[in-house]
Parts: structure tokens; sequence; C-alpha cells
């Protein structure tokens, strides 16, 4: 298991004798002090590429970074909640009933919601679903199941904050743990009020961030990324 000491050690190596030149006048403890400074740096490079990968993968219609959880809509309800890590749904799919992504403005999808009777998930045609909300977001589907409906959500998740040097980047891809440093490197710098410094190490991260919109956008699984479009019914 990768830990997030690794990424300090690599990231001590870039700033050699900057690792401790940082003023923490006062601190109780400022070789911790400056272990969080940096480990709050590296999250906002994490981050960064998250962004990157995600974010370029999208044209080729792939997915990074995806994880999947079972859900249950109860009967006669109409939605669940969602992971708080998920940021978009990929797509669900039950082995009772056909998952069909729609969106709020689709007639079909008013119609259903309209409807308050609760539906035989077992013989339904289809189940619209839409996702909505912010952290955690919620699954709303548009009609009530008769019984308890198991459904699959697959999204796109999002990485969980790092917040001491044990905590595993195992989901970070290592080719991409250079380019986090780099990052962070340029905010430390920064922050030490060396323009110099920083500009060098700002060149590096732009390199990277070019490397890796390359790289991302070459990964492809023909996944849905997007509700719209999805609904035979609109």
């Amino acid at each position: 298991m990768a830990t997030v000491a690794t990424l300090l050690s690599l990231l001590d190596d870039k700033l050699l004798h900057y690792a401790r030149d940082f003023d923490l006048s006062g601190a109780a403890d400022p070789a911790a002090d400056r272990e969080a400074r940096k480990i709050r740096a590296l999250n906002a490079g994490k981050h960064k590429i998250w962004q990157i990968l995600v974010a370029a993968s999208r044209p080729e219609r792939a997915s990074w970074f995806a994880k999947s959880t079972a859900v249950s809509i109860n009967l006669g309800t109409n939605s669940v909640t969602l992971p708080a890590d998920c940021h978009d749904v990929l797509f669900v799919e039950s082995s009772t009933v056909k998952m069909v992504g729609s969106t709020w403005a689709k007639d079909s999808w008013r119609a259903d919601r309209a409807d308050s009777t609760n539906e035989d998930m077992t013989v339904a045609k289809r189940l619209l679903y839409v996702v909505a909300g912010d952290s955690p977001p919620v699954l709303h589907v548009g009609r009530k199941p008769a019984a308890n409906l198991a459904a699959t959500v697959h999204y796109t998740s999002i990485l969980p904050e790092w917040s001491a040097s044990a905590d595993n980047i195992d989901r970070v891809p290592t080719p991409y743990w250079d380019a986090i440093c780099n990052y962070a490197a340029t905010l430390l710098t920064s922050a030490m009020q060396d323009p110099e410094t920083a500009k060098m190490w700002s060149g590096l991260w732009t390199g990277d961030e070019q490397t890796a919109m390359s790289a991302a956008g070459s990964r492809s699984s023909g996944q849905n990324l997007t509700q719209d479009g999805m609904d035979p019914q609109s």
C-alpha cells in the first residue's frame, strides 16, 4: 500500500532546502505544522489531477475513478441518497427492470412522477431516473416501486482528502504522483514568496497538465456519462 509519506518524500526531494524554511513562528509543533501544510498542498495537486483526468476522458466517453454501490429503492418511495463521494452517475442497472436516464424537463419524466400509484417493476418496461443535488446527491426514479427494488449505481467518485502521512494514495495512478508534487511545490514556494522558484515549478506543472490531458483522453469504454438522450420516450 502506497501512502502520503511517499509523496512527502518526493516533495522534499524537490524542495530540498525549502523543506524546512516555512515561517512557523509561535507554532506549538513546527514539524507537524510543516507536514500539515505540505499535505494540504498535496491535496490541492490531487484535486487538479482528478479534474484533468475526469474532464479529459469525457470526449472519449471513458470513466476514471469509477465505483459502484448497491442501493434499495424502497416500496412506495421514489428517491434514495447516494454516497457522499458520488460526483456524477455513469449508469444505473437492475436485474428487475431496465433503468433509463432522463431529465427533469422531459414530458415522460413528468408524467411518471405525476402518477402516484405504485408500479410492479417485474412487468414494467422501464424505470426512468434522474440524479440531482450536490453532496450527497440523490437518485430520483419516475415511478414508485410496489416492492423494494435493488439496483446498482455506477458513478465517478471523488477522491478522499488526505490528512496524515499514513493515508492511502493507491487510487491515484502512479504516473501522476510527480505532477501532484510539482503542483504542491508551486503552491508552497509561492507561499514562501519566492516568485522565481515558484515560476519554475509552475512551468513544470503546466507541462504535467498537458501530458495528463493527452493521456486521459485515450481511455475509452463506451459508457454513458449523461442522462440526456437516453430516454426513448422523449
